[in-house]
């Protein structure tokens, strides 16, 4: 974040970098944006590569603490039905 909160204001216009359309980002199933994301950024190489990067390490730790999330949730489900199990009997 603070490195992209110190690229040129140029390359911060949603004409150049953002992934959106004028009316917004149109996501599609698989969470990517209806345009080619490499299309859409208009930057200097370098940059557009250290963004690229950047979102494709956030997937993967977004990836990472769903899958924890659901295993957590599983595990709590699973111990909700052994306590409810003990106290009937």
């Amino acid at each position: 974040e603070c490195e992209l909160s110190m690229l040129p204001h140029d390359c911060k216009k949603k004409s150049d970098c953002l992934l959106e359309g004028k009316s917004g980002p149109k996501y599609l199933d698989d969470g990517k944006t209806e345009q080619s994301e490499s299309s859409t950024l208009g930057c200097d190489p370098v940059v557009k590569n250290k963004i690229l990067l950047k979102v494709d390490a956030l997937k993967q730790r977004l990836n990472t603490w769903t899958r924890r999330m659901h295993e957590i949730e599983a595990w709590y489900k699973r111990e909700l039905v052994q306590a409810t199990n003990q106290t009937e009997y």
